[in-house]
């Protein structure tokens, strides 16, 4: 799905210049308490789901030899929770790479 969502944006625009990745999941738990397709459900969302999107990208991104690629992470998994963001800030991280070919 993520690939055919960055050829979409590439047949769409010719180029991808950004990519913002915020989806995010959380369960408030002890985690000897969570079911683990709970926890893994958590990790496909808040890792795989950015890591699968970040590789989709970066080919398209290096061919073009620009693009910028924006994650965000709420500290409870809900980076759109304005009440939470403003007592517990997340994090936003911008990867830095070189994207010139070979």
């Amino acid at each position: 799905q993520v690939h055919e969502c960055v050829n979409h944006v590439l047949r769409a625009e010719g180029r991808l210049d950004m990519l913002v990745c915020c989806a995010a999941t959380f369960t408030m738990a002890p985690l000897e308490e969570l079911p683990c397709d709970t926890l893994q459900a958590m990790l496909n969302v808040n890792f795989m789901g950015d890591a699968r999107l970040v590789q989709a990208a970066l080919p398209a991104m290096r061919k073009q030899g620009s693009g910028h690629i924006v994650l965000f992470s709420g500290r409870h998994g809900d980076p759109c929770n304005r009440r939470r963001a403003r007592r517990l800030p997340g994090r936003i991280s911008e990867i830095q790479a070189d994207l010139s070919e070979g």
